[in-house]
């Protein structure tokens, strides 16, 4: 009959310390862009997925311009949907990402 030993507990050496998982995903003011920017792109890519996957079930791309534009503006909602979600995760206003919702078609959008 073999016993089964209890692991040593983990050396030091074998992860990195909470300071330098903290200096590579943080910085002074939150989440570094680069992360910002690489959790923006996942989340907008799995929006999209679901719009693309959801839409062709009733509506088939390039089959006219009313299908077309509905695709275009499902597209759209993603990004702002994306926006969202990361302005959630972060808790920082949708008018830090340059989105605000006041004035947003106003003078300088037209």
């Amino acid at each position: 009959m073999t016993t089964i030993s209890s692991s040593k507990p983990s050396q030091a050496g074998d992860r990195p310390p909470a300071g330098a998982f903290r200096k590579v995903f943080w910085n002074d003011l939150g989440l570094r862009a680069g992360w910002r920017f690489v959790i923006y792109v996942g989340v907008f890519m799995v929006l999209v997925y679901f719009r693309g996957t959801s839409l062709e079930h009733f509506i088939k791309p390039g089959t006219g311009i009313l299908a077309d534009g509905l695709f275009e503006s499902m597209g759209f909602l993603c990004a702002i949907g994306a926006v969202q979600i990361v302005s959630r995760i972060e808790n920082r206003p949708m008018t830090a990402y340059g989105l605000p919702a006041r004035g947003a078609f106003g003078k300088i959008f037209w």
